[in-house]
């Protein structure tokens, strides 16, 4: 008798034990419009720049647990907006990127065929954002090939994730 409840206890608490110790993950988490610009553009290749302001505080608060916990970040979708009609003819592809004063350049999405006003890429998934969300040098780039020239070029980029604890 005493054998058995010894094997019970011992299961429950290896049960207890790796249900803890497993990853959990969470999403999709939609980010605050991080709006990327540049000016006197010509036709080809531009860059955009602008802040990546992600904030592990703000991430960790969303999900109830300590910023410590988060492991892994991973994009899942991009949506770009171009909210001046000018540039719907105007812009034929776009490649959108991560870098910091300490970490590589890193692609997150790319977009081969911009069709409208609002466009979702195809992205990175493998890439995980986590180092670039606690860089606070982190920048967000966008490539834009463009048909003709731009005074000006605005766009705003939503990114949806996937947070691993």
């Amino acid at each position: 008798m005493d054998k058995l409840y010894f094997v019970r206890l011992v299961f429950l608490i290896s049960a207890a034990c790796i249900s803890s110790c497993t990853e959990k993950e969470a999403g999709p988490i939609m980010t605050d419009a991080m709006t990327a610009t540049g000016d006197f553009l010509v036709e080809g290749p531009n860059t955009l720049q602008g802040n990546f302001s992600l904030d592990i505080k703000s991430l960790s608060d969303e999900l109830g647990i300590d910023d410590g916990q988060i492991s892994k970040v991973h994009i899942d979708a991009i949506t770009l907006v171009f909210e001046d009609t000018e540039t719907i003819g105007a812009v034929e592809s776009v490649l959108v990127q991560v870098v910091s004063n300490d970490l590589p350049l890193q692609s997150a999405g790319t977009l081969s065929a911009f069709s409208g006003k609002e466009n979702f890429l195809n992205v990175n998934k493998d890439l995980d954002i986590l180092a670039y969300i606690n860089d606070s040098s982190s920048q967000l780039i966008v490539d834009a090939n463009l048909r003709s020239d731009l005074d000006e070029l605005s766009v705003s980029v939503v990114f949806q994730l996937t947070v691993k604890y």
